[in-house]
């Protein structure tokens, strides 16, 4: 070390001062640099290994880093903490911005949600749970709807009987219960009071109430049918002013006459119904029921269409009454067709006497030729005598297999059956003569 204090000063400024764009850095002294680290930073184990080191990252500018990091350290540290101090709140200022700018998002988002919430379930509330209100004293309310009425009018019916409804939102209900409303059925409609929109309509399209009823007899012959129709109050009167002919051909059928092709049966319907809406679901009926019974047809059966079918059934269903005969019945007509024997039925001369018959079948009438004489015709007469009923249009499709060519009443509902004249002969004295 060197005693003399200003030498060691004048190390020093040569070290703070270097000119290294003239010539490289001095090396200094062991000792030196202990001397000066000592003024800088604490000491260290192996103060010459750090001054090596600090000289390898900074080639040539070791003395001016030093003094820079000297300067830091003897910064006074209340002037340290004052620009940590004035440094913090910028970053805090901002980070509270930001999450108060986030919980601002968060709140509108939620309340942005919530009403629509409360919209949708509004909107869900007035069309599917809202009592419609009624606008007269009443707990229920009937309406008359008509075959035709549109959508349209039928709300204009709803709003004149009493119901506080609006098109607009008829419509809406229609749509988001997905109600389809282009054929609403004509009849009488009942509506209860607290009904909803949705549950308006809802009734609307399952159909009228089935408040009427229209029994087609079991063997009833055309014009008893028709004159039922005809004063039936609950029917709408749409083809009075039309022939049989004329309504044979509304309803498809390609026939001179809608005799035997309504089917016998309870019908149920709503007030208001049209007498042809009551004819086509008849006619379909008994369609079915033909269609039915002709697929599974016995190979005996001698009719060769399903018009002859049913001209057969009508025979059978106005010559017994007894459920255990009709095949017997149908296998007799069946054998008759086979050898070309005239049917020679009597149910069958008095239709072709038609409405005037007063119930006494005379020989003059039995020798009378008409269309429907079978007496006097050979084979079927040209349209069925009667509505027949699915019974009498099994056994026509399928007779039992017998050679009986004869039959007459016993007078309790049953019939006697022979396969000759003479048999049949006795028959008819014994329960027909001896009677008398």
């Amino acid at each position: 070390m060197n005693p003399n204090p200003t030498e060691k000063n004048e190390t020093q400024e040569t070290i703070a001062a270097p000119d290294a764009s003239t010539a490289p850095a001095t090396p200094v002294s062991s000792s030196e640099t202990v001397e000066f680290q000592s003024n800088s930073i604490k000491p260290e184990d192996n103060p010459s290994r750090d001054a090596v080191e600090s000289k390898e990252e900074v080639p040539g500018d070791t003395a001016s880093i030093e003094a820079r990091e000297s300067n830091e350290a003897d910064r006074p540290s209340d002037e340290k903490n004052a620009v940590t101090e004035n440094s913090a709140p910028k970053v805090s200022v901002k980070g509270r911005l930001s999450r108060s700018l986030e919980k601002r998002s968060t709140k509108i988002v939620a309340i942005v949600l919530g009403l629509i919430v409360v919209a949708l379930y509004s909107f869900r509330w007035y069309l599917f749970e809202r009592p419609v209100p009624f606008k007269v004293e009443a707990t229920d309310i009937s309406v008359m709807v008509s075959e035709g009425d549109t959508a349209r009018r039928v709300m204009n019916k709803l709003a004149e009987n009493g119901l506080d409804v609006d098109l607009t939102t008829m419509r809406l209900a229609a749509r988001f219960a997905n109600i389809d409303l282009r054929r609403i059925h004509a009849g009488l409609y009942k509506f209860e009071a607290g009904l909803s929109p949705v549950a308006i309509l809802e009734k609307i399209s399952k159909g009228a109430l089935a408040d009427r009823q229209l029994r087609i007899p079991d063997g009833a012959p055309i014009w008893e049918v028709m004159k039922l129709i005809r004063e039936h109050d609950g029917i709408k009167q749409t083809t009075a002013d039309k022939s049989e002919i004329e309504i044979a051909a509304l309803l498809g059928l390609e026939t001179p006459s809608l005799e035997g092709w309504l089917a016998p049966d309870t019908y149920h319907f709503a007030s208001g119904t049209s007498d042809l809406t009551i004819l086509r679901v008849a006619v379909k009926q008994q369609q079915d029921r033909l269609q039915k019974a002709w697929a599974t047809r016995s190979p005996d059966v001698q009719v060769k269409s399903l018009y002859e079918a049913l001209i057969l059934a009508s025979i059978i269903e106005k010559e017994t009454g007894h459920s255990a005969d009709r095949t017997l019945i149908s296998s007799v007509f069946n054998n008759r067709l086979r050898i070309n024997m005239p049917l020679q039925t009597d149910p069958s001369v008095i239709y072709g006497i038609g409405e005037t018959f007063d119930g006494n079948l005379t020989r003059k009438q039995l020798q009378t030729s008409t269309a429907y004489n079978t007496y006097k015709i050979q084979g079927l007469p040209p349209t069925p005598i009667a509505m027949p009923s699915p019974a009498s249009i099994e056994a026509a499709m399928h007779p039992a297999n017998t050679k009986f060519l004869y039959f007459v009443s016993r007078g309790d509902g049953t019939s006697e059956f022979s396969t000759n004249l003479k048999d049949h002969n006795r028959a008819v004295q014994r329960y027909i003569l001896q009677r008398r």
